[in-house]
């Protein structure tokens, strides 16, 4: 007696906006799985649309796993897994260093020298941050 064998994974790269990951955000996301006939043999792609749960907090590389949404086995086998690695896309304001996120400010030398209180831009709104006197560019 012959066990079935399993699907096939799928991996994507899933590309999502950074405002994303500050809550349970839903996306729709399209992929192609290979399907198999029962010599195990690929014969063709179907496509697969499914709204997935992106985590609030997920970063940038991060792999999220899809548990049975890859290919289908073969002869009774489980399916494969899903595996979407996140990417952010590109944002207007903000660069991402790891879990950080990088602002540059502009602001005057004397700004700098004698100190001020700027409004920087978030992912939320905004906050005033207090430079202090003697800062440094850069």
């Amino acid at each position: 007696r012959s066990s079935g064998r399993r699907g096939q994974d799928v991996e994507m790269e899933l590309a999502i906006f950074l405002e994303e990951t500050l809550s349970n955000e839903s996306k729709k996301v399209t992929f192609q799985v290979p399907q198999y006939n029962a010599a195990g043999q690929h014969v063709s792609n179907t496509t697969k649309s499914l709204n997935v749960k992106i985590p609030a907090g997920v970063t940038d590389g991060e792999r999220i796993r899809l548990k049975g949404q890859g290919a289908p086995g073969v002869g009774g086998g489980a399916n494969g897994d899903l595996y979407l690695t996140i990417r952010f896309a590109p944002h207007p304001k903000f660069d991402v260093e790891g879990e950080n996120l990088i602002i540059t400010l502009p602001l005057a030398p004397w700004e700098l020298a004698l100190g001020t209180e700027v409004a920087v831009p978030t992912l939320t709104g905004k906050i005033n941050l207090k430079v202090p006197a003697g800062s440094q560019n850069g």
